[in-house]
């Protein structure tokens, strides 16, 4: 027995492990084994001259695995059971509730009128499991909300949802409105190194009366007197469009020569007028402003000295359709929303529509012409000589442009005391005016530019109100007469003619379509009869401006009636719409305009309308069929090739590459005519084209 107890501790001896249970940190990170007993130095770190140093704690497994999501819910759902602990909820960080010191609360409303409160979750009590287990009561007493109304549906819902906070918050509409002047004025301040605001704010009114001073077309947008006193007012400061004020000083640093300013402040009058679109807000300053904002376009050169007056002085360098169609299309969604074409119904007694036929906007069967203003004068031989457009025309240096490129005529706000809702309804009818002619003259340049544009589609009540509340307003009986037969009332009339005629579909029957190309051809021969009988300015450029108008619109009208009336595609006869005398008087016209006019001058300073003409000229060069009977209109348009040339190069269109090969394509014709006919020698019975040019030599003279 001895000697097995000897053995079994002799071998309980050797089983001993030297390794003691609590190593120290050296020899932990070595991973050797350690001999110390927790307290005194163990044999490595003595050899190695290093602390020895021995943990506190002894970490005897890993951390704790966590809970499965069974028992997790388990345990919640005894915690639940017993109402008298609330429930407690993991701590959220809302994101639409959270504020912050440096904005405003209001700053997050959707309207400036109505604002947003901070929304919270009022506390419910959780649901029990008796109520879970009765939950289908509630469905079976409740109509399934899919057979609902959408009314129904929507107070269903919100009465047995809980309120939950929005996350997606319209931005504060009047924020820009109430900043955009003070940033204008810190900006001005920094540029001037100067802390007084009195001469900034007076340097920033100078520099948008300069643009009211140049440009004719925008002064007349505006009562400036009632302008700058929103401007000067900081209280009424607040309801004055900022893409408006950026794009005046946007087009008054061009004038000055300061293109950088000016490329930002057309970028800013961008952005401004994209985000108020983009937030809904349809104002009448935003109208003003798209229509504003379409009269400057890219300046490339540095030796700009007039910035595009819509389409009267184009500046020089290359534009983009697109981009002067952009903003129309803002001004017409504005006349659109709010419905500002039928405005002035009661007032004008007589208006066009769609088909550009004159009906009557008064239950009276008889009119009473003479009440309405709207009976011709009746001139005597005597007086013929005199015409009542020559009494009201403004001198030259009234209006900044030649007599000669003088269109139209715009009346300016009276400068008398007049209503508040007089100058609101005045300025709604001039930028109704001014979005239909732009996007007539963006028509001409281009046929798919803005063919839709609501403006051009719709009766426009109240488009002609402007310039007869002019005529109505002076005080002779005589010149009121002249209502509706003014020059330019002419010219707006055939421009809607011009406009019922491009929107005539072809695929109408052919009856209908001949039927209606017939109303508005014979509506255009009674605007140039009255015009032939009633003035004596009908000569020269202005009469010139509205017989163009007329004959773009039958050849318009030609166009597309044409397939019908010569199906083999050839001319065997003249048309219903337009004769080939009627053409080649027209081409000479437009010979002795570039021979006595545009070659005078600048072909960059000419009115941009030019371009667009002589672009007509050539789609009726092109529609005609070249044939002898054209022979001297082709002559005469051969001369002024050149011309165009020029103008196509300084003023590229989307249609450059058709017109080249229209011009291409004239040349040869010119050429092989030249070859096989004599052209003859301008007879003296040619009565119209010497009137023409003795009227013109007369205006310059």
């Amino acid at each position: 027995m001895e000697d097995s107890d000897n053995k079994r501790n002799k071998m309980d001896n050797e089983k001993k492990p030297t390794r003691s249970t609590k190593a120290c940190l050296e020899c932990r990170s070595m991973k050797s084994r350690c001999n110390g007993d927790g307290t005194n130095t163990c044999e490595r770190c003595l050899k190695r001259g290093v602390a020895c140093v021995y943990e506190q704690t002894v970490r005897r497994r890993g951390k704790d695995k966590r809970p499965r999501i069974v028992t997790r819910r388990n345990k919640s759902k005894s915690k639940s059971d017993s109402f008298d602990e609330p429930v407690t909820k993991r701590p959220r960080t809302s994101l639409s509730t959270s504020t912050s010191s440096s904005f405003d609360e209001q700053q997050y409303t959707h309207s400036p009128q109505s604002s947003t409160p901070v929304l919270s979750t009022a506390a419910r009590p959780p649901l029990t499991s008796h109520s879970r287990q009765h939950s289908n009561d509630l469905f079976n007493s409740v109509t399934t909300p899919a057979f609902l109304s959408p009314n129904t549906q929507f107070a269903h819902f919100t009465q047995f949802a809980p309120p939950s906070p929005q996350f997606l918050i319209s931005p504060n509409t009047s924020y820009e409105r109430e900043t955009f002047w003070d940033l204008l004025v810190n900006d001005r301040c920094n540029v001037n190194q100067s802390k007084d605001r009195t001469k900034v704010n007076k340097s920033i009114s100078d520099d948008l009366w300069l643009v009211f001073s140049r440009c004719d077309f925008i002064a007349t947008l505006f009562n400036i007197s009632n302008f700058f006193d929103n401007i000067n007012d900081s209280a009424r400061r607040v309801n004055v469009e900022p893409s408006l004020i950026h794009s005046l000083l946007a087009i008054s640093h061009a004038l000055q020569g300061q293109f950088q300013i000016a490329y930002v402040m057309a970028d800013r009058a961008h952005s401004t007028l994209r985000s108020a679109m983009m937030t809904g807000r349809l104002t009448v300053g935003i109208a003003q402003s798209a229509v504003v904002g379409s009269t400057f376009s890219d300046c490339t050169q540095t030796d700009l000295t007039q910035v595009l007056q819509y389409y009267e002085s184009f500046p020089l360098g290359t534009f983009n359709i697109k981009r002067l169609a952009a903003p129309l299309y803002a001004a017409d969604a504005v006349i659109k929303n709010l419905a500002l074409t039928c405005l002035d119904a009661d007032k004008v007694a007589h208006v066009f529509d769609d088909d550009g036929i004159p009906i009557s906007t008064t239950e009276q069967e008889v009119i009473n012409f003479n009440d309405m203003h709207l009976q011709p004068p009746l001139h005597s031989t005597e007086d013929s000589s005199t015409c009542p457009c020559q009494s009201w025309a403004q001198p030259s240096h009234v209006t900044r442009k030649d007599d000669a490129i003088r269109f139209r005529h715009i009346p300016k706000f009276a400068t008398e005391n007049v209503s508040e809702s007089h100058i609101h309804q005045e300025e709604i009818r001039r930028v109704v005016w001014g979005t239909v002619n732009n996007g007539w003259y963006l028509q001409m340049l281009d046929p798919h530019a803005v063919a839709t544009l609501h403006t051009s589609q719709s009766s426009n009540y109240g488009v002609f109100y402007t310039a007869e509340s002019f005529v109505l307003s002076l005080p002779e009986e005589g010149l009121r007469r002249w209502s509706r037969y003014t020059l330019w009332a002419f010219v707006d009339r055939l421009k809607l003619l011009c406009h019922a005629a491009t929107r005539l579909s072809r695929s109408l029957p052919p009856l209908e379509l001949h039927m209606r190309a017939n109303k508005i051809s014979a509506e255009v021969d009674k605007i140039e009869r009255d015009l032939a009988n009633l003035h004596s300015c009908n000569r020269g450029v202005h009469g010139w401006h509205v017989s163009n108008v007329a004959f773009i619109t039958r050849l318009i009208l030609t166009a597309k009636t044409r397939q019908f009336s010569h199906p083999d595609g050839t001319n065997t006869g003249p048309s219903d719409y337009y004769t080939r005398q009627r053409a080649r008087e027209w081409l000479d016209a437009h010979s002795l305009i570039w021979d006595h006019i545009i070659n005078k001058q600048s072909i960059a300073n000419q009115p941009m309308i030019f371009v667009a003409l002589i672009c007509q000229a050539l789609r009726c060069l092109d529609l005609v069929a070249l044939d002898s009977a054209f022979t001297r209109a082709i002559h005469v348009a051969r001369n002024i090739l050149k011309g165009i040339e020029e103008m196509i190069a300084i003023y590229p269109t989307s249609e450059s590459s058709d017109l080249d090969k229209m011009m291409t394509k004239v040349k040869v014709s010119c050429d092989e005519l030249e070859k096989r006919t004599i052209l003859a020698q301008c007879q003296p019975n040619d009565s119209i084209i010497l009137q023409n040019i003795q009227y013109i030599k007369n205006e310059q003279s």
